[in-house]
């Protein structure tokens, strides 16, 4: 009887085991944003994926959607997103492009709130929100991240010419001693 027992308790952690690896970790991707028309302030979104390797679309991995801004709130969930497309950078903090659109469950078929972040277009990011009455937000400096509060670095990888001229100081006076250095070890003539 007990080895019924335990055959029947490894079968049920097996299964266990296998039902949570199908779906994979469960992780929270974020998103900040700074508005620009129709709202104001920051803008936040939290999307929920399983299973879901930075650097790869993003369909179908997200589990829920949620969007927080000065005038619009919404949350999406389970069976009720649709059209999750593109794919977060292999490195966040870091501006992507995503679009999320998620219905109401109300019997409707028109999507309750789209979500689209852009990181190529000068209006990195949209929200579209059909409740009743159709609202629109969107902004500059959207920044998806690992943690609340991101912040992707809008600095410019080009050094400023302070820095120029001072690697060019330093170069020159690195070839000035090696030049000494040199000179010195060559015995001198008289001629």
């Amino acid at each position: 009887m007990r080895r019924i027992f335990s055959t029947v308790a490894l079968v049920f952690v097996i299964a266990a085991f296998s039902a949570a690896s199908a779906y994979g970790a469960v992780v929270n991707y974020y998103f900040t944003g700074t508005c620009g028309t129709g709202c104001t302030g920051t803008v936040t979104a939290t999307m929920v994926v399983s299973g879901y390797t930075l650097g790869t679309s993003i369909n179908p991995d997200v589990l829920s959607f949620t969007y927080l801004s000065s005038d619009i709130s919404y949350t999406t969930a389970g069976f009720w997103i649709c059209c999750e497309v593109g794919s977060l950078p292999a490195t966040l903090p870091a501006p992507a492009n995503i679009i999320v659109q998620g219905y109401s469950g109300s019997g409707t078929s028109f999507p309750v709130g789209d979500f689209f972040s852009d990181n190529t277009s000068t209006d990195p990011w949209t929200v579209d929100f059909n409740a009743s009455v159709f609202v629109e937000d969107d902004g500059t400096n959207g920044c998806w991240a690992t943690a609340p509060g991101g912040v992707c670095s809008s600095a410019a990888s080009t050094p400023e010419p302070g820095s120029l001229a001072l690697f060019g100081a330093g170069l020159l006076c690195t070839v000035g001693v090696a030049r000494r250095k040199l000179r010195d070890r060559v015995p001198r003539t008289n001629m």
